[in-house]
Formats: structure tokens, sequence, C-alpha cells
């Protein structure tokens, strides 16, 4: 670097003044061209789908538009994180943002039944529970799932939502069974992906399949994991009329994570086989409370609940 003094003669100075010139042409080349690499170039993570590991190079303009959906997601802003979603779309139609766009729906309708659930009185009820809504941001999430894994293959947790969507939304057994099976074969350690395929090996009545898949999710430090396994373990004793060891089981659920609701109604069935009913109705009510359902045939089974205590209640009477 060649510093002008006052005393040097003029040709110092003007390499002196040229050099600054040049030097400051060059850095302001160099930031354009950093502006045009992508995101993952400077080491600014990208909202990646939890669990896929390969990198993922987006532009600038792209990375912007997901770190700002990212964010009205974890605030639950759901409507404004699809629109951003869908705007980063536009920027890259292979964009990361499909699977984020996914979970804002599914999310949207999580919401909604949430607050049905919470609504106490039945005006409120009628005016927040749309049942064509909930299903029109279910479908728009298994859609978005579907196309972030033709985007993003061997991608465990898109195969898990859309899995869990066909056996909760859909009770397409067929293909829940595929996709679960092809997430464990990408993430064979994530015991919540053993839980999911337990349930459906149990509706298809093939126990020693759930039992098997619930064992390995037992081996997971989680509680809510392990209470999700103990819960499939207690459905599976049900189903096999064998009531005291299901509320066992189920008993072991609630210990390990007492926002298990859906224990409280399947351990009204086990004590409703042992001819306990006063823990029967306890438990039915239980369930009422603390359930937040998950899909519409969930919320079925609350009606039913209801029916079943108002029959109860007339006998004893």
């Amino acid at each position: 670097r060649v510093h002008a003094r006052p005393h040097d003669p003029p040709g110092a100075r003007r390499i002196f003044q040229l050099q600054v010139g040049l030097t400051l042409i060059f850095r302001a080349i160099l930031l354009v061209l950093l502006a045009a690499l992508p995101a993952s170039v400077h080491g600014i993570p990208v909202p990646n789908i939890p669990g896929y590991t390969p990198k993922i190079y987006v532009s600038r303009k792209e990375y912007l538009l997901l770190l700002k959906g990212k964010a009205f997601l974890d605030k639950k802003n759901f409507p404004q994180a699809i629109e951003i979603f869908s705007r980063a779309e536009t920027v890259n139609p292979k964009s990361i943002a499909v699977f984020w766009e996914g979970a804002s729906h599914e999310s949207s309708a999580l919401q909604r039944i949430a607050l049905w659930k919470e609504s106490s009185k039945e005006k409120d009820k009628e005016l927040r529970f749309d049942e064509s809504e909930i299903s029109k941001h279910l479908k728009r999430a298994l859609q978005a799932y579907q196309k972030s894994l033709q985007f993003f293959p061997d991608t465990a947790l898109s195969c898990y939502r859309i899995g869990k969507m066909a056996l909760i939304h859909q009770q397409d057994l067929v293909s829940a069974e595929r996709h679960l099976l092809e997430a464990t074969r990408i993430a064979p350690n994530e015991a919540p992906y053993r839980t999911a395929l337990a349930r459906i090996y149990l509706i298809l009545k093939r126990y020693p399949e759930a039992r098997k898949e619930c064992e390995t999710a037992l081996t997971e430090n989680n509680f809510a994991v392990q209470s999700e396994a103990h819960l499939v373990l207690g459905w599976i004793e049900l189903e096999q009329r064998n009531f005291l060891r299901a509320a066992e089981e189920l008993k072991l659920s609630l210990s390990l994570d007492p926002s298990q609701g859906l224990c409280h109604y399947y351990l009204a069935k086990s004590y409703e086989g042992t001819g306990e009913t006063t823990l029967a109705i306890e438990s039915y009510e239980n369930f009422q409370r603390q359930f937040v359902p998950t899909a519409l045939q969930e919320i079925d089974l609350l009606q039913e609940t209801d029916k079943i205590l108002q029959l109860y209640r007339r006998r004893k009477k």
C-alpha cells in the first residue's frame, strides 16, 4: 500500500489516488457478488426441514422470505406465514418453503379445532367450527408435504407428516403404512415414527408388530414418546380384553405425560370392562376436560363421550 506524503512527487500521489479508486471499485463489485450468492455460502442458516441434512442453496430474496415466513409461523400467525411462503415459491418453484407452507396449513387447521374445543358456549362452537375450512387446510397441507417429498427425497419428516395425516385425517391405512415405513427406514432412531407405525399395526390387529415398534420407542429417553408407547400398549391390551393390564399401561402413560388426553378415554373403556363404573365416569370426564382433538373424527370421540356420560348419569338416577 502506497502512503502519499505532502513532499512526495506528483506521480506518487496519482498512484495513491488510483489505488484508492480501484480498491473502492473492487469492494463494490465484491458486495454485489456476495448479495447474488446463495445464502448458504455465507454460512447463513436456511429454515430447513428438521432432520434433512443435505445443504440447501437459496437466493438472498428467497432466504429473506423464508426467514420472514418462519417468524410468522413461530408467532402462530398462520395466514401471513402461508402468504409469505407462497411468495417464496414464486421466486423458486422448488423452494423449501413448500414444506413450511404445509406446516402452516396443518397448524391452522389444528388451531381451529383447538379453538372449537376451548369454546364453552354452544354458540361460539358453531361460529368457530367450520368443517369445510378445516378440511381445506388439511388437504392443502397434505398436497404441500407431497410436493416437498418430490423436491427433497429421503426427507423422513415429510414421510412422517404424510403418513400421520393419511392415518388421522383420511383413514388411508395403505398410504399411512407406506410413508411411515419409509420414515423409519430413513430415520430408524426417531421414536415418534415408531409409535405412529405401531398405531397402524394396532388398527390392522397386527399386535406383535405393534408391540415391537412400541418396545423400540420405549428405549428412547423421552417421556412424551414413552407415554405414547404405553398408550398404544394399553390400547392393544384393551383390544384383547385384558382390562387390568390395559389400565396399568394407560396409568403408566399418564404418569409420564399427564397431558396425554386420549389416555383417559381408553382408561374409561378399561374401567367399563372391569365393572368400575365410578372410575369410568371420572375418566370420561377427564377426557372431555383435557383432550384437544387433532382431527375431525376425534371430535366424534368427544361427542360419543357426551352420549356415554348422559347414559351413565341416567342409570345413576
